[in-house]
């Protein structure tokens, strides 16, 4: 969820009479979003709001935590993580320090054993902090160099599904999965980050492959690459002036309400005399795709991959002829998936689709991962009510021209295991663009 941070000035005229002024007019037409708001000339009192976003004083520039920052980085266990000779390390490192021995580090991959009861292999992990920022949110990307690294003279490939862990000051840990391949800096997940003033950000890259993870059947063994990460403070962006009004709670706070151009109304407080605000609420307004747009693809195209799930026409709310269907499971050695290939017509951002038919019996955590250009996203969805096109993800991915992508079904539900669920079924899915479709809010509600 954005954050809008707001720095606001509050003075008061002479009062005209003891009655107080309950709200403002909205300041109208100020691209800089910075300006003054005033009531009717002729009211009763005579008050005047200045605003601006964000607040001068707090502007900051984004923290760079590069990999040899000795005091804010740190890697386990010793010997793990390799320096790449000059010969065999890529041209384009991050070098925050040109003069650095350590342009980057690199790290071997290691799988998780296929049998669940087997003991997971050495992990390596790779460490940086973010130190003493100013306190307020913040958005996380990620270095990894786009040309190659040779391994022993063998050009390696970077993970295209690297696990990092963030872990913010509110003590929130959220799994996060980059494809290294992109080279450059790339957004560590679509979300923000709280810095409190003492407790660091941290976050962390592994380089275990899970099962599911697209890297492990290849044959030679992917790295992962540590360089940097950077700290990018998110302010948010107004799309409509703010709105003002006297809390009825409390006669000494006004209320702000703010559009913003990322599909959010926030609610900020700001006590009467102090420069300074607080965030009370965001709300998000979700933007609707047409969904008789975009690319379907059934089950029956040459594209869909059925694995063990098997074909079935019971269900009549099916999307064209049949679907196919298998049974959940609650062992993770034997995950079974139906997956489509697909290839979008142009590179942009893309909403997916699925259409399966309705059952009480169907599963209720049917999880589907989409592959996009970040790494993978995975989602669970309720098979139940269907009969029509659900949007998998409330956030559109990113996905390139002349790129193949998976977008699967599986069958590993515990819930649905225990729950009595009958099947997971795999029917048709649609993907369409976002580019175009803007979820903003462009008024203010009075």
């Amino acid at each position: 969820m954005k954050r809008t941070l707001i720095g606001m000035v509050l003075g008061a005229a002479t009062l005209a009479t003891a009655l107080a002024q309950d709200s403002w007019s909205t300041h109208r037409g100020s691209n800089q979003r910075t300006g003054t708001t005033t009531n009717a000339r002729n009211s009763v009192a005579n008050f005047l709001l200045a605003w601006t976003l964000p607040d001068m004083d707090s502007v900051r520039m984004p923290v760079v935590v590069d990999n040899d920052n000795a005091a804010l980085t740190s890697s386990t266990p010793a010997g793990a993580w390799k320096t790449p000779s000059a010969a065999e390390q890529a041209s384009d490192p991050y070098l925050d320090n040109p003069n650095t021995a350590v342009p980057y580090q690199y790290a071997e991959c290691v799988r998780e054993p296929l049998d669940p009861s087997e003991p997971l292999p050495t992990v390596a992990r790779f460490t940086w902090r973010s130190g003493q920022l100013t306190p307020g949110y913040y958005r996380i990307f990620v270095y990894v160099p786009s040309s190659d690294t040779r391994v022993g003279g063998v050009t390696a490939q970077y993970a295209r599904q690297a696990e990092y862990l963030v872990v913010d000051s509110t003590g929130t840990a959220a799994t996060l999965y980059l494809n290294q391949t992109l080279g450059g800096w790339q957004p560590l997940g679509d979300r923000v980050f709280y810095y409190d003033g003492s407790t660091q950000i941290v976050v962390t890259l592994n380089n275990l492959l899970r099962r599911d993870n697209i890297d492990y059947p290849l044959a030679n063994t992917p790295i992962v690459a540590a360089d940097a990460i950077r700290f990018v403070p998110d302010y948010g962006t107004v799309q409509a002036s703010p709105v003002a009004i006297r809390s009825p709670l409390d006669p000494g706070n006004h209320l702000v309400y703010i559009a913003n151009g990322n599909g959010t109304i926030t609610c900020v407080e700001n006590p009467v005399g102090t420069r300074g605000a607080r965030v009370r609420w965001t709300l998000r307004v979700p933007d609707l795709p047409n969904q008789e747009a975009g690319q379907i693809y059934d089950n029956e195209d040459a594209n869909f991959t059925a694995g063990l799930f098997t074909p079935n026409d019971a269900l009549t709310d099916r999307y064209e002829r049949l679907y196919h269907e298998i049974a959940p499971t609650n062992d993770a050695g034997n995950i079974q998936r139906a997956f489509w290939k697909i290839q979008v017509p142009t590179t942009g951002q893309y909403y997916v689709f699925a259409w399966f038919p309705s059952d009480d019996q169907n599963a209720r955590q049917a999880q589907y991962v989409i592959e996009h250009e970040g790494g993978s996203l995975r989602l669970r969805i309720d098979q139940r009510f269907g009969g029509r096109w659900v949007l998998l993800n409330k956030i559109p991915v990113e996905m390139r021209s002349g790129r193949t992508y998976e977008i699967e079904v599986n069958n590993f539900s515990p819930e649905d295991v225990a729950a009595g669920a009958q099947r997971v079924i795999a029917d048709a899915i649609r993907v369409v663009s976002a580019d175009g479709l803007n979820n903003a809010v462009f008024s203010t509600p009075a």
